[in-house]
């Protein structure tokens, strides 16, 4: 596999880059950065704060990390799932979308089209996609960018419960419409990660912590997925 040179992450909501691939970042895998964040309006927060302002302290909470780690930010307008469904949980998690016919999904894809055509780069990391609506979305998105013959990686989506358990991850892997195979980002130091995730007050609890450190425990770093072949190109 070339280099990580230049590299976008696709990142769900802010926070997402961070909770899945934050140890590989800060090792330095990734020799130049950039974030753009899909749906950083947000009503969710597990912080006991008003639901008003959860888009800015999420946008505060980023701006501090990504100036921290030295990455570009970017950020389109979109409304996440929380807004979307209101406080409906159970309707946005776990599920499938009909790409085609989902305008939301059409309307995204398009715009990061249009980002594209601005700003070039080596590899464009998208989510996996377990867990929320919002991950799915970008998951399909990534398949119709890498079937458009656009280098595409995945990673796994941080702080699910999934990520506890390698053989779920396979799983999920080997129901993907494209063949892929792993490449590990091996760090020694996941304190340093959480240090930076702790900057997420409104995002993070206990149990997200442990689920990342686990996770970590597991593979000893993080894991990226590529498309076969990819790795030798």
């Amino acid at each position: 596999m070339a280099e990580l040179d230049t590299v976008l992450i696709i990142s769900p909501h802010f926070d997402d880059a961070i909770f899945s691939l934050g140890g590989a970042i800060l090792d330095g895998y990734f020799k130049e950065l950039s974030v753009l964040t899909v749906f950083p309006r947000s009503r969710y927060s597990l912080a006991n704060i008003e639901k008003k302002i959860v888009s800015k302290v999420r946008m505060e909470e980023e701006r501090k990390v990504m100036s921290l780690i030295g990455a570009r930010m970017y950020f389109f307008s979109y409304s996440d799932a929380s807004i979307r469904f209101r406080d409906k949980e159970n309707d946005y998690m776990n599920i499938e979308i009909d790409f085609r016919g989902n305008l939301l999904a059409i309307g995204i894809l398009r715009k990061i089209k249009a980002f594209l055509r601005k700003h070039t780069y080596s590899y464009y990391l998208f989510p996996l996609g377990f867990g929320q609506v919002d991950h799915v979305i970008l998951r399909r998105i990534g398949i119709q960018f890498y079937l458009s013959g656009l280098p595409v990686i995945f990673y796994e989506d941080g702080s699910y419960d999934i990520t506890t358990n390698r053989k779920n991850i396979l799983d999920f892997v080997n129901s993907f419409p494209i063949p892929l195979e792993p490449y590990h980002l091996q760090f020694n130091n996941i304190q340093k990660k959480i240090k930076v995730i702790n900057q997420y007050k409104s995002q993070i609890n206990q149990q997200i912590l442990r689920n990342i450190c686990n996770a970590y425990e597991l593979v000893q770093g993080e894991v990226i997925w590529l498309p076969k072949g990819q790795k030798n190109s």
